[in-house]
């Protein structure tokens, strides 16, 4: 019998609400729908209480922070091509604020100073190879930042101009360039010139320890930065330090080439996988995520991302 006389009082309170009429105050009306119903008065501001809530449409919290997602050691032409297919699509699907590419995007192992196979494709075809990723990128994620950071592969062009002097200061061997990133809004960060969002530094490095975390550790106790995110070394891994100017992090955050293509190196101490950061509005807070992939697949956020 109460549920059945609560539900004539919100029937009232909604009608009442929904009215054009200047309604008494809620004290009054309170009273009224009270005395009608026999009823304390507490009751009826109560259930007032939930039909207002219930009447109230809420309002969608826009986000607060800003996303961005670091890949690093893609080494095109020998990338992992189901990885990258499945970092793709994860990319469409959340729009990321930026698009950090940190460092090796291309391999140039046609320009090494170590032997070479000639059947492997010269280093024309990797920037090719490599602009039409961009390219496509460019295109699925049309507002998102994106920003190309030199690694020591990408910089064997300009080695090759230091090595020559005829040809020091030709532009036209420089990255941007070889890969016009000017014409597709991407931004361009020489060899260890760092990027730095708020408190996370993305910067390709260029320590290197056969064992995980440990060249993150070295970048940031001898880089000073406040936190950091590298590359370069291809494996996965995480350094906390805390000290009197607080605590300080260090990443390390895999790599997206095919392992079976590094002829050079047998059964390496690598990690596939990528870096995700969560930077909350005021850019003091962060939150870092290393998204490990197996045979092409990562799970982010409840969601399998990769071949079926």
């Amino acid at each position: 019998m109460s549920d059945s006389v609560h539900a004539q009082i919100r029937a009232d309170l909604e009608s009442y609400l929904d009215s054009n009429l200047d309604l008494p105050s809620d004290k009054a009306l309170c009273q009224i729908l009270a005395d009608k119903f026999d009823r304390t008065t507490k009751t009826v501001q109560n259930i007032l209480a939930m039909v207002r809530a219930d009447q109230t449409p809420e309002t969608p919290s826009e986000a607060s922070y800003r996303f961005s997602v670091s890949l690093s050691d893609v080494h095109i032409p020998f990338e992992d091509k189901k990885a990258l297919a499945s970092i793709e699509e994860f990319l469409v699907d959340t729009q990321p604020d930026d698009l950090i590419l940190n460092g090796d995007f291309i391999d140039a192992y046609s320009i090494s100073s170590f032997p070479t196979d000639p059947r492997k494709p010269l280093l024309q075809e990797e920037l090719d190879q490599a602009r039409a990723y961009l390219e496509r990128w460019r295109k699925k994620l049309p507002n998102t930042k994106i920003v190309y950071l030199d690694g020591n592969h990408d910089q064997r062009a300009q080695r090759i101009k230091h090595a020559n002097t005829g040809l020091y200061g030709l532009r036209c061997l420089e990255i941007p360039n070889l890969l016009d990133l000017s014409s597709l809004d991407i931004d361009y960060y020489e060899y260890m010139d760092p990027y730095q969002i708020g408190e996370m530094v993305f910067v390709h490095g260029n320590r290197i320890s056969k064992h995980s975390a440990y060249s993150a550790k070295a970048t940031i106790t001898d880089g000073g930065f406040p936190n950091v995110m590298i590359g370069h070394v291809h494996r996965m891994g995480m350094y906390v330090h805390t000290g009197y100017e607080g605590t300080r992090r260090a990443y390390e955050q895999g790599h997206l080439c095919d392992v079976d293509q590094a002829d050079y190196i047998s059964n390496p101490n690598w990690a596939t996988g990528f870096g995700v950061v969560y930077h909350d509005s005021s850019d003091q807070l962060i939150d870092v995520r290393l998204v490990g992939i197996t045979d092409g697949r990562f799970i982010f956020n409840g969601k399998i991302y990769g071949g079926q």
